[in-house]
């Protein structure tokens, strides 16, 4: 059970006869987002932008300006044997009354986790010879790229141009992802009903550059843009989960996977909420 403002855990043992710790595999996230190479990830404790500046030093190449990110799950918690599991909560324990209305969608403050996702998080960055490279210094600059990124020089993709590697932000597994047992439905259909044709594609370019901009002036004219395309949507930005997991129409996470996309678009409902993140202050 998690709170839904502050996204921590609430109650942990309502459920005597699901274990932790069940991991079963899944497959790769595919789909790869380009943001500023100048973003504050740590990478070994170390910004991904000190290492990127410190490959750079040498003037012998040219980070890309943009780094795309990818998630690989390694895992996944589950009830178990499925959903319905969720119903056969500790009736003993006073505190865990609360699910049965989690599951009605009367109780707004909190949501009940039915999947949490674990896994990396991935940092693919290029780098480009400058024309009047060498073959040693090449070999050099390879060598360096490799012990600024901890990574081993056979991963590194050379060309005669550039060079691509990928760098992890997680060497351990943490949680990406948590879904909740039980959704607004009508709320996800009004959502991507919101995010339809010109200004859903609109909303999802605005979004893709703020994230990848590194001029400061650049980030505001994105914002801007999102804030005219959201227009009175605005004053839901921090209620907008909470209406999604809360309301009179609640329906199983499990079953919306065959729910019709252009009733209930959850592409489009990322989009519609990285929107309303990215103006939180």
């Amino acid at each position: 059970m998690i709170r839904i403002d502050d996204e921590k855990p609430y109650l942990r043992t309502c459920y005597k006869k699901q274990r932790p710790g069940n991991y079963v595999g899944t497959q790769d996230y595919i789909e790869g987002l380009n943001v500023s190479s100048n973003v504050d990830a740590k990478i070994g404790g170390v910004v991904l932008s000190k290492r990127i500046a410190d490959v750079q030093a040498g003037g012998v190449a040219r980070f890309s300006n943009t780094s795309s990110i990818t998630v690989t799950p390694l895992s996944l918690d589950r009830s178990e044997p499925d959903g319905a599991s969720l119903q056969d909560w500790d009736k003993r324990n006073q505190k865990c009354s609360i699910i049965d209305g989690l599951l009605s969608g009367i109780v707004p403050e909190y949501f009940l986790v039915e999947e949490v996702l674990h896994g990396k998080v991935n940092f693919t960055n290029t780098v480009y010879f400058s024309s009047n490279i060498n073959a040693q210094a090449k070999s050099d600059l390879l060598v360096k790229i490799s012990k600024a990124f901890a990574i081993n020089m056979a991963s590194i993709d050379v060309s005669t141009s550039s060079a691509t590697f990928a760098v992890s932000a997680s060497p351990d597994k943490m949680t990406l992802a948590i879904r909740p047992a039980m959704y607004n439905i009508a709320e996800l259909s009004r959502i991507t009903y919101f995010m339809r044709g010109e200004r859903g594609a609109n909303l999802e370019i605005a979004v893709e550059a703020a994230l990848r901009e590194r001029d400061l002036n650049f980030y505001d004219r994105a914002e801007i843009r999102i804030r005219n395309l959201l227009g009175d949507e605005i004053a839901n930005r921090t209620q907008w989960a909470q209406k999604m997991v809360y309301g009179e129409k609640m329906y199983p996470a499990a079953d919306l996977a065959n729910v019709n996309a252009d009733f209930v678009d959850f592409h489009a409902v990322a989009v519609y909420a990285a929107a309303m993140e990215s103006l939180r202050k």
